[in-house]
C-alpha cells in the first residue's frame, strides 16, 4: 500500500506562514515566484498539486490579513502566458501571474517577462512580454517586444493608476471583462488568446 503523504512536506506551509505572519509585523510585502502554479493545468485540465496541499496554500495566501502582504505570485510550468484570479483573496492582494517559457516544446513561441514594479510597495505596476517566432531554420532568434499589460488591457492600466499597483481586485474585474469580451468577440478577450502561446498558430 501507498504511504500518506505528509500534511506539511519539509514544513513548507509553516515557514510561507510564519514568513507572512513576520512581513506583516514589519510591514513588508513580499512576492511568491515558484515552478508549478497552484490550481489546474489548462492544457489538459489536471491539478497540478494534491488537493490537500492546495487547500493548505490558499488558506494562507488568501487570509485577510496575510493575503495583504503578498504582492505577487509568479509562476511558470505550464509554458503559457496565463492570468489567474483568485476569489477570496483580498482586495489588496497582488495577482497571480503564470509566464510562457523560453522552450518552445509546448507549442508555443519563446518568450520572457520584464515585470515594473514599486521600490517601496513591492506593488506591480506593469509586465512587459518579449518573444522569439521560431525560425523554420537552425538559425538564431530575433527577440523582440511583445506586449505590456498596462497597454494591451487599459482596464487594468487604470486600476493599477487608481491602487498604485496591480491588485487581485483589479484582476477579478479584468476576468470579468474577459467574459465579457468573449461572448462578443471582442478585443480583450482577442489579445489574450493571441499571447496565451505567445502568438504561436495553434
Amino acid at each position: 500500500p501507498m504511504e500518506p503523504v505528509p500534511a506539511d512536506p519539509f514544513g513548507q506551509f509553516a515557514w510561507l506562514h510564519g514568513r507572512l505572519e513576520a512581513s506583516l509585523r514589519e510591514k513588508r510585502r513580499v512576492w511568491i515566484v515558484g515552478h508549478i502554479p497552484p490550481g489546474t493545468e489548462t492544457f489538459g485540465y489536471t491539478p497540478l498539486w494534491r488537493p490537500q496541499y492546495l487547500e493548505a496554500y490558499l488558506e494562507i495566501v488568501q487570509d485577510p490579513e496575510l493575503g495583504n502582504v503578498v504582492a505577487a505570485q509568479l509562476f511558470g510550468h505550464v509554458h503559457a502566458d496565463e492570468i489567474r484570479f483568485l476569489p477570496n483573496a483580498p482586495s489588496g492582494a497582488g495577482p497571480v501571474l503564470l509566464t510562457g517559457a523560453v522552450s518552445p516544446i509546448f507549442h508555443s513561441n519563446p518568450s520572457f517577462r520584464l515585470v515594473e514594479y514599486d521600490l517601496l510597495t513591492g506593488n506591480l505596476l506593469n509586465v512587459k512580454v518579449f518573444y522569439a517566432v521560431m525560425p523554420s531554420s537552425g538559425d538564431a532568434l530575433d527577440w523582440q517586444f511583445g506586449y505590456d499589460m498596462r497597454g494591451a488591457y487599459p482596464s487594468l492600466g487604470s486600476s493599477i493608476d487608481k491602487s498604485g499597483g496591480l491588485t487581485n481586485a483589479a484582476i477579478g474585474e479584468f476576468v470579468s471583462s474577459l467574459e465579457q469580451s468573449w461572448a462578443s468577440d471582442g478585443r480583450a478577450w482577442s489579445t489574450y488568446a493571441e499571447w496565451y502561446k505567445t502568438r504561436y498558430a495553434n
